[in-house]
């Protein structure tokens, strides 16, 4: 089948063999004695694994990937031993049979003798060949899919009736205040704003119940009062019956509730207020004034907004908070979809806000709202105007819901803590800022956006944002415009239901809609303490109150001319004199907030980091997390064909992006996919540092011992990384290289050197790194101390490792060689040329021919793989000594004495944020 798209039998198949044997792999791995072939089988495993992963992440299937499932079992098919099978409708038949029996027979023990009946097992060759085409297969397929924008698949969902919506109830307020802001006559002028609580309203009881809004209300941007407004629907007319008793008792009279009408808003928000919460109600449209209560927000809260949250992208931001948030701007939508509250324009991240203390933010979200004058002339209404007679057609809507695809941009921003922009960037594309852009480029970048991280969103998450991006929402079969009740129900059932569906799955236990608006304010976003947050004269809580801030009028000075709608004393920059000075800007941003300072420096991307550190083992990844200064938070996957896990942190002045090869799979091939993969996901990557453990090649005059540090140089013309399994066995059986590999780049070259230097004089401070790791680790001591130095023994290289004995506690100690010891266990520094391979190098003889003849100081496994496509230093701590008698109870020490001297070299070299093109990378040493 050669059809585009189309996926041929072979490729199921292929999945399921492809399954079967990673499972054959790792039993055969588990108990095969010959090393090389459990190296094989672990190859095997790892590369079917992602093989599978590749396979499962291509949507269309062409003539080439079809093709390589056919030859890719084609490969598997070579293993199987030539025998009479019978005759079957399949290309396959010995891998058919070979399925069959698996699923039937039980025990290990059965499946292992029908494995060695009837496939090659003697014949390495074979394994090597289908391993090697494995990885051709995983860099092939290696690339990012796109994903499109699809229907969400047919999910179970929990019963749950929608709530009453209050957008009549909530117009009903702004018109109120906007009729009461118009009749004030102060000059100048005020300019008044409200922010409105976001809630789910599921607590409302039947249709005469009162509906209760929470806000701050502003008639200068600097005093801000809480307020309650109790909005009462009109009253349906009814017969009223009177019921007489037989005995006449004069009523009661009932205590009414003593209120006057509001006819200038002004009046009634005065900083005198600061402590009180105003209570206010509509009642056929007349704003009324009742008895102020206690407020109930903290004092000396300041507002923040969430585009400074997710700038700051904290580690508190987990699953639980992203869930509520998501939940409550579905339910912001669904009531205040058509309402003046709810333009397109104020639906953004630095409009969305919080109350932040000294001690917690809240998830309190508000929405910041301009309450305007000239919104009585007409309704407000989120759908576009629908007369385009003369419009070029390409200048008409793409989405007829603008606020509906402002919620999707809210939903991706959230989940993925990034801003939006960063979601749709590419290097060819360049988006203008959100608040500059009209409405058809922000509903482009949304589904630029949405293709590139919908496959980190579950399917109901993803559901919810795909529908908010459709441009038939709102649509009928025959095109015909739903009415506001129907497009709010399907609001609710296809985004909201949607959203609280994923609140559901992970926290039902805790958290329901029902009483999300009583659990929500309990969550705090700042739990982990991530975000230093900066209060102006902050010396007492009370007297920092954000009621209390003055500010001259702003009668003369528009709102979009500052930076944000701060209070004054953050607004104002002190100068020389002592005069504040006004920050300009030109986006409309309508909120005030104030900043975040993190713990780091700034708010860090994948661009922040230029330095990248890859180890092959658990053990150097370890000692590789414990030399970072700091740890950062992660950043979410934009990179969909990125399946590194990376750790991230800083070293003096660099940031560092730490990656480790999967499990079990080693080799040049595994490292250089790390590598690419790293490069592509952080691409201010200037260079890089493969750290970890290696096998020595020491002689008479290269004293090197275990726990040795090797760092790989230039020498005799070569890069200071030769790939030995690609030279050339020419006469009398010596070795020529005949591959050239890329030397490090000059800044590490030229930092070596310096360090080279100041280690003569004062000597290095691997120790030292040493002795503070095991303070801030206590557990890292047992496995990452020195072993000892009666435990390093290097035995005469024609004398091989007994067979059967595990340690070489029975080896002939006459064989050893004679060496002078050492006055001290601290390690040496070396500096030359490192051998790479796809082998493990575990012979005397080899080692010490390959060391007269090239001149190596140590054999290791994967930096050939990086050298030539990830510029770096390669950096080796001493395990062994190359051969049969190998030591485990080295890798430790070796690793983390790489590890520290890695940190010294990142800390002699001054930070460069960004390099680019030519820039001298040596005129960033600090020395």
């Amino acid at each position: 089948m050669d059809d585009f798209g189309r996926k041929e039998p072979s490729v199921p198949f292929l999945l399921k063999t492809l399954a079967l044997f990673q499972e054959i792999a790792d039993g055969l791995a588990s108990e095969e004695e010959d090393h090389e072939f459990a190296a094989i089988y672990r190859y095997l495993h790892g590369n079917a694994m992602l093989m599978v992963e590749r396979i499962r992440g291509i949507k269309n299937f062409g003539r080439s990937e079809n093709a390589i499932a056919n030859m890719t079992l084609n490969r598997f098919s070579s293993l199987m031993q030539d025998r009479s099978v019978q005759e079957q409708h399949t290309p396959w038949p010995g891998l058919t049979e070979l399925h069959h029996n698996w699923s039937i027979l039980v025990s290990w023990e059965e499946r292992l003798r029908y494995l060695r009946s009837h496939l090659h097992f003697d014949s390495k060759h074979r394994w090597n060949e289908l391993v090697t085409f494995l990885e051709e297969c995983v860099n092939s397929l290696d690339a990012p899919v796109p994903y499109e924008l699809e229907e969400p698949q047919a999910r179970f969902r929990k019963p749950r009736e929608p709530p009453r919506f209050v957008g009549p109830e909530a117009k009903m307020v702004f018109h109120a205040l906007t009729v009461s802001s118009k009749s004030c006559t102060c000059n100048p002028c005020h300019d008044y704003a409200a922010r409105l609580k976001l809630a789910t309203y599921r607590a409302r009881g039947d249709i005469d119940d009162k509906c209760v809004f929470d806000l701050l209300l502003s008639s200068t941007e600097s005093f801000w009062q809480e307020t309650h407004i109790h909005a009462t629907p009109p009253q349906k007319k009814a017969k009223v019956t009177i019921a007489i008793h037989e005995q006449h008792q004069k009523p009661r009279k009932k205590r009414g509730s003593h209120r006057v009408p509001v006819s200038r808003l002004c009046d009634h928000i005065k900083p005198r207020q600061i402590f009180c919460c105003l209570n206010l109600g509509v009642e056929d449209g007349q704003l009324w004034k009742f008895r102020s209560s206690d407020n109930r927000l903290p004092t000396g809260a300041m507002p923040i907004s969430l585009e400074k949250v997710i700038e700051a992208h904290p580690t508190s931001l987990g699953d639980k908070i992203k869930r509520v948030l998501a939940v409550l701007l579905g339910y912001c939508i669904l009531h205040l979809h058509g309402t003046p509250w709810l333009q397109p324009s104020y639906l953004n991240s630095s409009n969305i806000l919080f109350l932040a203390t000294p001690t917690s933010v809240p998830l309190r979200p508000f929405i910041h709202t301009e309450v305007e004058g000239n919104s009585l002339s007409s309704e407000y209404s989120d759908e576009l105007d629908e007369s385009h007679d003369g419009v070029d057609p390409d200048d008409l809507p793409l989405h007829s819901h603008p606020s509906l695809v402002m919620l999707a941009i809210l939903l991706m921003e959230v989940h993925m803590a990034m801003p939006i922009l960063s979601l749709a960037g590419s290097p060819d594309i360049k988006w203008a800022p959100l608040q500059s852009v009209d409405e058809n480029s922000r509903y482009r970048i949304a589904t630029e956006a949405f293709k590139k991280c919908a496959s980190d969103f579950s399917d109901n998450y993803r559901g919810a944002v795909a529908k908010c991006l459709d441009p038939d929402i709102g649509f009928d079969s025959d095109d015909n415009e739903l009415d506001e009740v129907d497009l709010k129900r399907l609001i609710y059932e296809e985004i909201v239901q949607r959203l609280e569906d994923e609140l559901d799955q992970g926290f039902s236990e805790t958290i329901s809609s029902d009483n999300l608006d009583e659990v929500a304010p309990t969550l705090n976003l700042n739990s982990w303490g991530t975000m230093e947050l900066s209060f102006p004269g902050q010396t007492d809580t009370h007297t920092t109150h954000y009621h209390t801030t003055t500010i001259p009028s702003r009668s003369s000075t528009p709102l979009s001319q500052f930076t944000d709608f701060r209070t004054a004393s953050q607004n104002s920059v002190a100068v020389g004199n002592g005069i504040p000075r006004w920050e300009p800007q030109v986006s409309q941003q309508r909120s005030q907030s104030i900043p975040i300072h993190l713990n780091l420096c700034h708010p860090l991307t994948y661009r922040s980091y230029t330095v990248g550190w890859i180890c092959a083992l658990a053990e150097e990844m370890a000692v590789a997390r414990a030399m970072l200064d700091n740890v950062h938070p992660g950043l979410p996957r934009i990179y969909t064909a990125d399946n590194n896990n990376y750790i991230l942190g800083s070293i003096g002045p660099h940031n560092v992006v730490l990656a480790c090869l999967p499990d079990g799979v080693m080799g040049t091939t595994s490292a250089a996919i790390v590598a690419h993969r790293m490069r592509s996901t952080f691409q201010e990557i200037q260079f890089g540092l493969m750290v970890g453990i290696g096998g020595a090649a020491p002689n008479a005059t290269d004293d090197i011992r275990l726990g040795d540090v090797v760092v790989g140089v230039p020498r005799r013309g070569s890069s200071g990384v030769i790939q030995y399994d690609f030279g050339k066995t020419v006469q009398e059986g010596k070795v020529t290289i005949t591959s050239s590999l890329n030397r490090p780049p000059d800044v590490l070259l030229t930092a070596v050197n310096n360090l080279r230097s100041e280690h003569l004089l004062l000597g290095h401070k691997i120790r030292l790194y040493l002795d503070k790791m095991v303070d801030q680790y206590p557990r890292l001591k047992a496995t990452f101390s020195h072993p000892g130095l009666q435990y390093d023994t290097l035995y005469q290289s024609h004398y091989d490792h007994p067979a059967d004995h595990p340690t070489c506690s029975n080896c002939d100690t006459t064989k050893l060689v004679p060496r002078t010891p050492r006055s001290s266990p601290e390690p040496r520094i070396h500096y030359g040329l490192i051998a790479s391979g796809n082998q493990v190098m575990k012979h005397g003889l080899t080692r010490d021919r390959l060391k007269a003849e090239l001149d190596i100081k140590c054999f290791e496994m994967e930096a050939a793989g990086l050298v030539d496509d990830f510029p770096c230093l390669v950096i080796r701590g001493v395990s062994d000594y190359s051969d049969s008698h190998k030591n485990d109870s080295w890798r430790g020490y070796a690793a983390a004495a790489a590890a520290a001297y890695a940190k010294e070299l990142l800390s002699s070299i001054s930070g460069c944020q960004h390099l680019h093109g030519n820039t001298d990378l040596g005129d960033c040493l600090s020395k």
